[in-house]
């Protein structure tokens, strides 16, 4: 789920004091603030690979970008 989401998972399981383990994807700063574990790409690079295809510089194909899996407390 993007961080955003999970941010707002983990705070309402820590309003309800459950134990539990949640992980985001993107990498906002705020993952870091609130020690949520996270899934990171660059996003830069992401936006222009998606720019390229739609402008038609680069085929319609599944491209691999680097991931870095970030782990913090909430996991």
């Amino acid at each position: 789920m993007s961080d955003k989401i999970a941010l707002a998972a983990l705070a309402v399981s820590q309003e309800l004091n459950l134990s539990t383990r949640i992980v985001g994807f993107d990498g906002i700063p705020q993952a870091a603030e609130s020690g949520l574990t996270t899934v990171q790409q660059p996003i830069a690079k992401k936006g222009q690979i998606a720019a390229q295809m739609a402008l038609g510089q680069l085929p319609y194909e599944s491209i691999q970008l680097e991931t870095e899996l970030i782990i913090r407390s909430s996991s």
